[in-house]
């Protein structure tokens, strides 16, 4: 019951943090593209620099060491840089595409058009592909496949791919580190107009009530449920058991995590509009910070401050997956004993980065796909 608790107040800690922090953003200086260029960019500075981008994508590991990411200055630095960075990264890539491509969606005569319509459906469909494209689209919805390559694949893939795993053979980790942050920028773009052309679909037609958005969050969390993609423990992360039992593709696989993606999005339109806009005025300093600081507070409380940084504002699609014993205990079952032999060892003498050249003796590309789980790319 308690961790039940504590997850509820993780996920709405984090979207009372991203409302608020989102609107005081919103509301510096003038609605223009070159403002949220640069809050793009700024955004792309500050998550590159406390290497929180590809969590915001998704998208395989970091370039941090372990051993550097565990130190405790270093943490507290990423949390700070890498929350600031995602709101910002965020608040422009989206406002890009909401205000800049085909028509101003903010504009109220401009989106009751046929032409918006279109926009909203081009957007949600253009999101959907974007991120199947990309092979982060199970990663995203909770459901990550074993082996990327089992489901049918449309394009690029992550760091798991055979590019991916050449360069770092090859020794060039700054290709990697530059492939990686392109495809976690992508990735943030793609999220973006899933979540724009959602967004407008179901909040642009009738007006706004508590009855709606209270639907909107449960049918959210009820088809999350359904897809066995949610499970209320470690912060409202998904299913433990469905994050590391190897899942062969299928069309009915398919199928789960495009409700699960639906549904972690329509939660978070219904959520949002009920914090943004049926509660106090959304564009009044006082409450936007004091969403920030009673967001904060909570994360804090429930330990999930650290695992929110450099994450959507969709935190139950890009959650830390359980606590590090708990991923020590999945990575010793799907290691063999001369890997656990070898971590146990090198664990007692404090060496995380020989845990690390252990497991990827022993189980080569496993490494690789442990790699955002288990040694803390997502801090």
């Amino acid at each position: 019951m308690r961790e039940s608790i504590k997850a509820a107040v993780s996920l709405y800690g984090n979207l009372l943090f991203w409302v608020g922090m989102w609107d005081l953003l919103w509301f510096w200086g003038s609605p223009t593209l070159g403002r949220e260029v640069g809050y793009a960019l700024a955004g792309l500075v500050l998550t590159l620099g406390s290497d929180t981008l590809h969590a915001n994508g998704a998208v395989g590991s970091g370039w941090m060491s372990a051993e550097t990411a565990a130190k405790r200055w270093v943490t507290n630095a990423r949390i700070v840089f890498g929350l600031i960075g995602s709101l910002m990264l965020w608040v422009g890539i989206f406002d890009i595409e909401a205000e800049h491509f085909l028509l101003n969606s903010s504009d109220p005569d401009e989106r009751a058009t046929q032409l918006a319509l279109l926009k909203d459906c081009l957007m949600l469909f253009a999101g959907l592909v974007g991120l199947r494209w990309l092979g982060v689209y199970f990663e995203i919805c909770n459901m990550p496949l074993s082996d990327p390559h089992m489901a049918p694949c449309l394009g690029a893939c992550c760091d798991s791919s055979e590019h991916a795993d050449g360069l770092r053979d090859n020794g060039s980790a700054e290709a990697r580190v530059l492939r990686t942050s392109w495809l976690a920028t992508l990735s943030v773009c793609a999220q973006c107009a899933l979540w724009l052309g959602l967004w407008n679909l179901l909040e642009n037609y009738g007006k706004a009530s508590w009855v709606r958005e209270l639907l909107y969050m449960g049918g959210g969390l009820a088809l999350c449920h359904l897809a066995g993609a949610l499970k209320l423990k470690e912060n409202l992360s998904a299913n433990q058991d469905e994050l590391y039992k190897p899942q062969a593709w299928s069309g009915w696989v398919e199928c789960r995590a495009l409700a699960s993606c639906i549904g972690q999005f329509m939660h978070i339109v219904g959520a949002w509009t009920v914090f943004d806009m049926l509660i106090g005025s959304f564009d009044s300093a006082a409450r936007n910070w004091l969403y920030c600081a009673l967001g904060i507070a909570g994360m804090a409380w429930a330990g999930s401050l650290s695992s929110h940084a450099g994450t959507s504002a969709a935190p139950m699609a890009m959650t830390a997956r359980g606590s590090r014993e708990e991923r020590m205990r999945k990575v010793r079952q799907l290691l063999p004993q001369t890997g656990v032999a070898l971590m146990q060892e090198s664990e007692a003498l404090g060496l995380t980065l020989a845990v690390n050249e252990a497991m990827e003796v022993v189980h080569g590309h496993a490494v690789d796909e442990m790699d955002g789980q288990w040694s803390g790319a997502r801090i």
